[in-house]
């Protein structure tokens, strides 16, 4: 079929104000703001969150995970597999340059209160409406003695206490089946700290730091239980540590790494802490006070040294500087990396392989420079 150039025009029309200039992938993990949803009764008598017609989803903080089982390992229960995740509720520290988890935004005020508001005031909803959750109610009514101060008050604090809730005093546990319809697998959406996705490459342990998407749903089936459900949103887990230890990393792409930018610039794994990097085997041909010059033969490690002269080209970029200053030269057959290392770590011509840590400086005159510090070392 012919187009002709004027109707192609209509094409680019266009109204500017409902164009995103954000990234709108970054913008799916905002933190919410605390707000409460419109809340809707559908037929079935279920009660639904929206935000601006669309189904409510609520981000969290940086939060601690005390316990998880997503995606690679679930948990059985009632004869069905879950994914299962409990985060703390209580605020992590700020994160400040040199932490070991990549950086993450201060905590709004009250988050978790705002959050636990919402379950309140969904069954607060069904307490009210006398078509839902019928025999709940009528239970919760027949405890209370109704020549007290404020039986309604009473009746709604027992329907709560019997109510099934995400949370206790200091956490969430969220929850979501591993199957649906005909056996269809279901993963939990995981990104890194740049909003890159992950899922089946981040296993999540305790102690990770993330930030999450909770969905709620309120639910019922018989007097005895009802309540809110958490489960995982569709944007998933942002994943700022993956907890556990973060392993040196002796092959790694572009975006394995992410640079912060402050008052100085840190390099990160998107695991989260430092990134650091695993050498090949290398030999120690010089040492002074400060200072080792590694040798490495080149011969089949031409991969790491490709990986290090894109590491230097991304931060030529990211850093916005004419040039890296750079330890590592290249000759014929050998590659030779200067490292920080202290005076009597190495014996002259010790064999072995490292674990380096990197430091990062940027001039006044428009240069920056890369500094390998050592991290452990492993004597062959």
């Amino acid at each position: 079929m012919n187009i002709t150039s004027d109707e192609c025009k209509d094409l680019y029309v266009h109204d500017k104000k409902k164009v995103p200039t954000h990234d709108v992938l970054k913008s799916r993990y905002d933190i919410w703001d605390g707000s409460m949803p419109d809340y809707q009764i559908k037929k079935g008598n279920k009660i639904i969150l929206n935000y601006s017609g669309k189904e409510a989803q609520f981000v969290t903080p940086a939060t601690k995970v005390l316990s998880a089982a997503v995606n690679n390992h679930g948990i059985e229960r009632n004869g069905k597999s879950q994914h299962v995740m409990k985060i703390s509720t209580k605020p992590l520290e700020s994160w400040y340059i040199g932490y070991k988890s990549l950086p993450y935004a201060k905590w709004p005020d009250n988050y978790f209160n705002n959050l636990e508001n919402v379950v309140i005031h969904c069954l607060r909803i069904a307490f009210d409406d006398p078509d839902m959750f019928e025999k709940a109610t009528e239970h919760a009514w027949d405890c209370v003695n109704m020549e007290g101060d404020d039986p309604d008050a009473m009746a709604f604090n027992i329907f709560i206490h019997n109510a099934r809730l995400p949370f206790d005093n200091d956490s969430w546990t969220l929850k979501k089946n591993m199957k649906k319809g005909k056996g269809q697998d279901v993963f939990i959406p995981i990104v890194d700290v740049t909003s890159m996705e992950h899922t089946g490459n981040f296993e999540i342990e305790k102690g990770a730091i993330v930030s999450t998407a909770i969905r709620l749903w309120p639910y019922y089936m018989s007097d005895t239980i009802y309540g809110v459900s958490a489960s995982f949103g569709d944007a998933g887990i942002k994943v700022y540590h993956k907890g556990g230890i973060v392993l040196p990393r002796r092959h790694w792409k572009q975006h394995h790494n992410h640079l912060v930018v402050s008052n100085r610039f840190d390099l990160y794994d998107i695991r989260g802490s430092k990134f650091r990097i695993k050498t090949p085997i290398v030999t120690i041909i010089e040492q002074n006070e400060t200072q080792a010059v590694l040798s490495i033969n080149k011969e089949g490690k031409e991969d790491w040294l490709k990986a290090i002269k894109e590491l230097e080209h991304k931060l030529k970029s990211h850093m916005v500087v004419k040039s890296i200053a750079t330890p590592v030269r290249e000759f014929r057959d050998k590659f030779t990396i200067r490292i920080n290392a202290p005076k009597g770590t190495f014996l002259m011509n010790e064999r072995g392989i490292l674990v380096l840590k990197n430091i990062l400086y940027k001039t006044k005159n428009g240069t920056g420079g890369i500094v390998w510090s050592l991290d452990k070392k492993t004597k062959i």
